[in-house]
């Protein structure tokens, strides 16, 4: 039996592997064995940047990472893979409102905003964030948590910018319609 890696959401609080920071990006260096590979369903989006070579097959078919190829899993999507050998990856997590937030910050309807699966990606600025996450958790975050606040906010505005999908309008107000209308009623109340 081939050996397996399963890389779950950590239990609350616990980041032995990670670090979360202020507006839940959370970046963390994972380390995979070869044979099966498990990325569990987590409620917040995550993006994969290979740190080193790596191959295997995925769903019947051969792939071959280089470093710095990334894959994008929107919240609540799984993956898994089998590889031949040893890899490792550095691994974003932020939640689904931080993107929200910042797309209604570019004059956008957050909740409309969302991402699609995205696989062997190249993107050389999500690949700079990334290192730079990893290289401020590495020294023991010496310039505090602004530097990652700030690199979280660059993250969530280029992936709104270059990789946002439109998703189908929910039903209801969004947060401002509603404010506007609550502003509204409670203005002319007597």
């Amino acid at each position: 039996m081939l050996p397996s890696t399963t890389i779950a959401a950590p239990a609350p609080g616990a980041t032995a592997h990670a670090l979360r920071h202020a507006g839940g990006l959370q970046v963390g260096l994972h380390s995979t064995r070869s044979g099966m590979v498990t990325l569990e369903a987590v409620p917040d989006h995550r993006i994969r940047i290979q740190a080193s070579a790596a191959s295997g097959t995925c769903e019947g078919k051969r792939f071959t990472y280089a470093p710095g190829d990334l894959d994008l899993l929107p919240a609540g999507s799984a993956a898994r893979w089998e590889e031949d050998g040893d890899s490792a990856s550095v691994i974003l997590r932020f939640p689904p409102s931080l993107l929200q937030r910042t797309a209604e910050d570019l004059g956008l309807d957050g909740t409309r905003v969302g991402l699609a699966p995205l696989h062997q990606l190249r993107d050389p600025q999500i690949e700079h964030i990334a290192w730079a996450l990893h290289a401020d958790r590495q020294a023991g975050q010496p310039s505090g948590p602004i530097y990652a606040e700030s690199l979280g906010l660059a993250l969530a505005t280029h992936l709104v910018v270059r990789h946002r999908t439109q998703q189908a309008p929910l039903r209801g107000l969004s947060k401002t319609q509603l404010q506007r209308v609550i502003d509204h009623v409670e203005a002319h109340l007597d």
